[in-house]
């Protein structure tokens, strides 16, 4: 499986994005906004069969409110949202 950011560490949102949190049935829970200039560190990779072996990366954002959020990216998305290797 080949990461195309492998080596990238660090990131900050260039725009602002919505994230949603699920319960353990799939309801939406929690809907939180990661805003533009939030730095975040790849925590690490993955891929899942579910997902078409699709790369995917955690990313812990720190928010503004003092709080961390782990959030899953797909290379497109992160891409659009984020300034990679900040």
């Amino acid at each position: 499986m080949d990461y195309k950011y492998e080596n990238v560490e660090n990131v900050e949102v260039k725009e602002d994005f919505d994230v949603w949190k699920y319960d353990d049935d799939g309801e939406v829970i929690e809907h939180l906004v990661i805003k533009k200039g939030t730095c975040g560190t790849i925590e690490s990779m993955g891929c899942s069969s579910t997902d078409g072996f699709r790369p995917n990366y955690d990313i812990v954002f720190q928010t503004d409110i003092d709080e961390t959020v782990e959030v899953t990216m797909y290379e497109p998305t992160m891409e659009e949202v984020l300034i990679l290797g900040s």
